[in-house]
């Protein structure tokens, strides 16, 4: 399998969803299984139900695999934090570095293999510095929004949002089989930018540009080159860059010596053909990215459909590194 990266610039602040249901709190990553659902309404607007099908058979074939959304500042390019429990070394003994290493949700591409040579003692990494660099990558934003709809007298309330730095956004990794394919995808995620993604679209939020798509086996960047290397990689565990879930007869295999984080997923379906009324699709728990496992394995994507018309389908295949 090769790889390749879809780098979007903000155009907007944007906001997503965190499972906690309130327009004062949200997240600034795009799961997979959201990237996923929103390619899926993009190619049902640009050629029907024939490219619906299409993205969907080549994902669940595994011919496409899709990451979560991960931030970069410029060409640094962030990867999660594995989840893995490892013994406390002197170094993290002192409360200010817990509190650094608590902090520590993303390392770079370029100093990921030195941070997990350092759970193992065999190197030094600087939590400090590693912060740090990503301290200014995206800022929290508060709007305040009025509601005028049903409401005796106008109602204020404060709705969260984030903002990139000028020189960040949002990446994410394709493991892909046919360059054609990647084509193909590289029109609908252009196609994205202008629906735009992530919550309050029709308030003009999550709008974006893409650059052209970057083919890791021609890095041009010492962290672009450190992803290739990490995906190549084999080792004697393997992470999920997104939210995965192993089909029935991979379960118990996928799980034994795992170190992993469960994430809920659940929310409304963002389709008028699928009922009358909004409704809320089957909630599903999945495995976050930076989970690790001994084996890796294939994972699916899931009908969570209610009573409503048609499918909605629920990615959860992982893209691992070694």
């Amino acid at each position: 399998m090769q790889y390749a990266v879809f780098k979007w610039h903000f155009l907007t602040e944007v906001r997503f969803g965190n499972n906690k249901g309130q327009l004062a709190d949200s997240g600034y990553i795009m799961h997979s299984d959201t990237l996923f659902s929103a390619l899926c309404l993009e190619a049902l607007k640009l050629g029907g139900e024939a490219e619906l099908q299409k993205l969907y058979q080549l994902c669940s074939a595994g011919k496409l695999l899709l990451s979560d959304t991960m931030p970069y500042v410029g060409e640094t390019y962030f990867l999660p934090k594995p989840i893995l429990m490892v013994a406390a070394t002197q170094q993290e003994s002192s409360s200010v570095l817990k509190k650094a290493y608590k902090k520590l949700n993303y390392i770079s591409a370029e100093q990921f293999s030195n941070y997990l040579k350092s759970l193992k003692g065999q190197a030094q990494f600087d939590v400090m510095a590693a912060n740090k660099s990503f301290a200014n990558c995206v800022q929290a934003q508060t709007r305040v929004q009025v509601a005028v709809t049903g409401q005796t007298e106008p109602l204020p309330y404060y709705v969260n949002t984030w903002r990139f730095a000028p020189n960040a956004g949002l990446y994410f990794i394709v493991g892909y089989e046919q360059e054609d394919d990647i084509a193909w995808l590289e029109q609908l995620v252009n196609s994205l930018g202008y629906s735009g993604v992530g919550g309050k679209k029709n308030s003009g939020l999550g709008k974006f540009t893409t650059e052209d798509v970057i083919y890791l086996e021609d890095a041009y960047s010492d962290g672009l080159d450190a992803l290739q290397q990490l995906l190549t990689s084999k080792g004697d565990w393997y992470m999920t860059l997104s939210g995965a879930l192993p089909q029935d007869d991979e379960l118990e295999q996928a799980l034994q010596g795992a170190a992993y984080q469960v994430l809920k997923r659940s929310g409304f379906v963002d389709s008028t053909q699928y009922a009358t009324e909004q409704r809320k699709h089957k909630t599903v728990f999945i495995l976050a990215a930076g989970s690790c496992f001994r084996q890796p394995f294939a994972g699916g994507i899931y009908d969570v459909a209610g009573s409503g018309r048609h499918p909605v389908y629920r990615y959860a295949k992982p893209l691992f590194l070694g």
